[in-house]
């Protein structure tokens, strides 16, 4: 009988000791599991950030290119306003014609004080009038002796310019 309480004295202990090593052993299983997935959330969220900052950064560097850009066109704009200035008064279609072919440019619109299209290189635009909400309206009723707009639709057709 010693024996049997014995054998089952022992098996006693190994159950306990085998249920104390399956709680260290989870135990263990459960922290690293979680510190792993922490590391790895750690690292997703950094490199979200690294390619975040990169985006930002060739982001700004294409708006920098755009700027530049609009600020060249700007500059082609005034210098054609400033030729097609010089012959003030002495406006024609045949000269405008000759005048968009020099300055290689779409369009040119000589309006008169009333907001009319009195010379174009585009025959539809002759006789088109501004109305209150045009920008052109605002500006020929303004003091302003030059208008350089963003890109738009134009008023009269369906293409986009850059006045």
């Amino acid at each position: 009988m010693r024996l049997i309480n014995k054998s089952k004295s022992n098996v006693k202990i190994f159950i306990i000791f085998f249920i104390i090593i399956t709680i260290i052993f989870a135990i263990i299983t459960i922290s690293m599991s979680r510190s792993i997935r922490e590391y790895y959330y750690n690292q997703k969220r950094q490199e979200a950030v690294m390619i975040a900052q990169s985006i930002s950064v060739y982001l700004s560097r294409n708006e920098d290119i755009v700027d530049i850009a609009y600020q060249l066109v700007d500059e082609q704009l005034l210098m054609s306003l400033k030729a097609v200035s010089t012959h003030y008064g002495n406006y024609s279609n045949e000269l405008i014609h000759k005048l968009i072919d020099d300055l290689d440019i779409n369009e040119i619109n000589i309006y008169n004080t009333k907001g009319v299209i009195e010379y174009s290189n585009k025959k539809y635009n002759i006789g088109w009038h501004t109305y209150k909400s045009h920008k052109a309206y605002d500006f020929i009723n303004s003091e302003d002796k030059v208008l350089i707009e963003d890109i738009r639709r134009d008023a009269i057709g369906d293409k986009y310019y850059k006045c």
